[in-house]
């Protein structure tokens, strides 16, 4: 796309889509009863197109991780690929080629669970994955438990 005066229409089209999204990804910042009760559906396995995806962990911390990587802010607006998922998840840079495939072995399988669950789907004819609206329920509501709810919780004395 050009730079020019005529080409504005497009980049308008596309930063409303991009804020769209955003927008969308911010309204599902508050978990409702709804997400909560589907919760339980990411916490067993199920079948997907006749093969198995795992469960995944909303308490646990690497299952945490991931998804506070997957809907930052930037990969909202324009996607996110494997690559970006690795800067976000591992701190230092691999050692090793051999190592850098292994993570990258390893974001892949993720990546395949969270479209098992229906929680990202891919772009089409492009290396980028985005966060679908039920992503943006479940993950959030995920987050919101582990983070605000499940502390008070476990700290409260029992009666």
């Amino acid at each position: 796309m050009g730079k020019g005066v005529a080409n504005f229409w497009r980049y308008a089209q596309v930063g409303q889509q991009a804020n769209g999204r955003y927008l969308d990804a911010l309204a599902h910042a508050q978990p409702k009863g709804k997400a909560i009760a589907e919760l339980d559906g990411l916490c067993r396995p199920r079948l997907n197109k006749g093969r198995r995806v795992a469960k995944f962990n909303p308490v646990a911390a690497e299952d945490t991780a991931l998804f506070t990587a997957v809907l930052a802010g930037e990969q909202q607006l324009n996607g996110f690929r494997n690559k970006d998922l690795q800067a976000r998840l591992f701190s230092t840079p691999a050692r090793s080629d051999i190592e850098q495939r292994r993570r990258s072995a390893r974001v892949t399988r993720w990546i395949a669970k969270l479209r098992g669950h229906g929680l990202v789907a891919k772009v089409k004819a492009s290396w980028l994955y985005r966060v679908t609206e039920r992503g943006l329920r479940l993950m959030a509501a995920a987050l919101w438990c582990r983070n605000k709810e499940f502390p008070g919780f476990v700290l409260q004395p029992a009666a």
